[in-house]
């Protein structure tokens, strides 16, 4: 099943570390679940976020 308020993303180093890069730029996001935790990050995906929000993460996330 797919959640409609997270988005799941692989990530290309351990998960920590992309999430202390991301916290360092004033986004929070999680890290994954189970044997994904170290490989993937886990971010809420709400209505109160504007698309100028989501376009600032996402050239974040493509840059780490």
């Amino acid at each position: 099943m797919r959640s409609d308020t997270v988005i799941v993303a692989d990530t290309r180093e351990d998960s920590r570390i992309t999430i202390e890069k991301i916290k360092g730029k004033g986004f929070l996001i999680a890290g994954g679940y189970g044997d994904k935790k170290a490989a993937q990050i886990r971010i809420g995906n709400f209505p109160s976020h504007t698309g100028e929000e989501v376009a600032a993460l996402a050239d974040l996330l493509a840059s780490t």
